[in-house]
């Protein structure tokens, strides 16, 4: 689980991402300073997502979120 109170998603930072049953390599082109919004970059598609993917942290469900549909997004530092 994701400990947003020390975020590690910055701007730069190398990752996985999960969404719809695929994984892909994606770094972070852009996050706030808090880790709690960022948009990712990927050279794949993920669901209807291409190339890039913007985020959202729901407190609610301490998880990651795609920002149009609201859907899980699995989020993990790389390499892991």
């Amino acid at each position: 689980m994701i400990n947003i109170d020390t975020p590690w998603l910055r701007k730069g930072a190398a990752c996985w991402v999960t969404f719809s049953g695929k994984t892909t390599h994606a770094t972070a082109v852009i996050a706030s300073a808090d880790g709690r919004s960022a948009a990712l970059v990927f050279d794949d598609m993920l669901g209807g997502y291409v190339m890039m993917m913007p985020l959202l942290w729901n407190d609610g469900d301490s998880r990651y979120e795609d920002l149009i549909n609201g859907q899980p997004v699995v989020v993990t530092p790389y390499p892991s």
